[in-house]
């Protein structure tokens, strides 16, 4: 029959399994995480270059309509 004691060595050896296994979980979900940040990361500076490549050509059209109406010509 087990002594109190040997009980309660079992039950820190289970709980520190546990604890290890929620550790390497922790882990798991912290690498899956980095993945998807570096792909959203990656998403990112490919629309930022899409946009930047077109901001020049789309505030040259804002300064017209812009100069359109303050010099009272009618809108295109």
């Amino acid at each position: 029959m087990a002594t109190i004691s040997e009980r309660v060595e079992d039950a820190a050896y289970v709980t520190v399994g546990f604890a290890v296994l929620a550790f390497q979980q922790a882990q798991v979900r912290r690498r899956e995480l980095e993945r998807q940040l570096a792909e959203l990361g990656d998403i990112v500076d490919e629309h930022g270059d899409d946009l930047e490549g077109r901001l020049p050509e789309a505030i040259g059209t804002l300064l017209a309509a812009a100069r359109a109406v303050l010099s009272g010509d009618p809108a295109p």
